[in-house]
């Protein structure tokens, strides 16, 4: 196995164990929420069998509160099985036997801190870094080795500003780098760069050079395609859980004016329990779309090989918090 092989597949682990991890976390706060909803609607369940029992409520009503009841109590088994099953791949991810990590993972639950946001621009020679695009370049020197240029730079600098499409390439560079030159024939002109820009048509010949350019070309192209990818989804996702959390919001403001109407004797116990299920509701769509944007992190730091300098001016976001259950009452 070459030495770029091993990088990518470290990268990768890496990667990997990040993603379980937020996973898990996520799974044992929904499972978290879901105890405290079922608490609720047990707590509904006894009030609309009071009012049935005392005539003010029908058995209708009854009925479809223990159904809400029965379904959610349904669903724990299924949540705290996934939550032993992402356990377990963090454990075998690390090379543990299973259910060693289970006293480390099942206590503590402090949220990781990521990025709040990414570079406004992204320079290609971060994509540069990536173990596949390494190979592909070592195997291109290697390639042209017999005619003098084995330590040319091919790698053109352009900027990658996370807008789908070509469009998010900017700089002149990219128009001389056009598939032109890569036309598979007799002949195929590789551009070479030099400090970013563009200095010389190489002409290949042989068929060992020209499938090398080739690979290269392609190698680094569906790199730009993963960082572009990635950038956008990123960025679909904070603006995401932007959203939900403004919801998230309202539901909570909602919940102290019902609990206050409660308290002035303008608002019943029924009111209070329906909304509260409305909070849990909204949390956990939160904490599912705040791990989606973690994960949405951690597949730009791949599509990177590595991440980002983080003194560089990064873009404006929320931060991404893990609310627990235990924060709405």
């Amino acid at each position: 196995m070459s030495l770029y092989q091993r990088e990518a597949i470290r990268v990768s682990l890496a990667a990997e164990v990040a993603k379980a991890y937020l996973q898990l976390r996520n799974a044992q706060t929904q499972l978290a929420i879901s105890l405290d909803k079922q608490q609720t609607a047990e707590q509904i369940v006894a009030l609309m069998q009071s009012r049935e029992d005392n005539g003010v409520g029908t058995h209708f009503d009854t009925i479809r509160a223990q159904t809400d009841l029965a379904t959610l109590t349904a669903s724990l088994p299924e949540l705290t099985m996934r939550s032993n099953q992402l356990m377990n791949a963090l454990a075998l991810l690390l090379g543990e036997q299973p259910r060693a990590l289970d006293a480390i993972l099942a206590t503590s639950n402090k949220p990781i801190q990521l990025p709040a946001g990414v570079p406004v621009e992204i320079p290609s020679d971060l994509a540069s870094r990536r173990p596949d695009i390494l190979e592909a370049q070592a195997h291109l020197h290697a390639a042209v080795a017999a005619i003098g240029v084995a330590e040319t730079d091919f790698y053109p600098r352009v900027t990658l500003s996370g807008s789908l499409g070509l469009e998010s390439f900017e700089g002149s560079d990219l128009l001389g780098w056009d598939s032109r030159s890569f036309t598979v024939g007799p002949k195929v002109y590789l551009p070479i760069f030099s400090g970013g820009k563009l200095t010389q048509q190489l002409e290949l010949t042989k068929e060992k050079q020209k499938s090398s350019a080739l690979s290269y070309r392609k190698t680094v192209l569906a790199a730009w395609h993963e960082v572009d990818n990635a950038i956008d989804a990123w960025r679909a996702q904070q603006s995401q859980q932007h959203k939900l959390s403004i919801a998230h919001q309202y539901t909570e403001q909602a919940m102290k004016m019902i609990e206050r109407n409660y308290q002035q004797g303008t608002s019943d116990h029924l009111a209070v329990l329906q909304q509260k299920k409305q909070v849990l509701n909204s949390q956990i769509q939160l904490n599912n779309s705040t791990t989606q944007a973690e994960i949405a992190v951690v597949s730009l730091y791949k599509t990177l090989g590595g991440g980002w300098d983080n003194s560089q001016p990064v873009t404006e976001t929320s931060a991404m918090l893990i609310t627990t259950p235990g924060e709405v009452k």
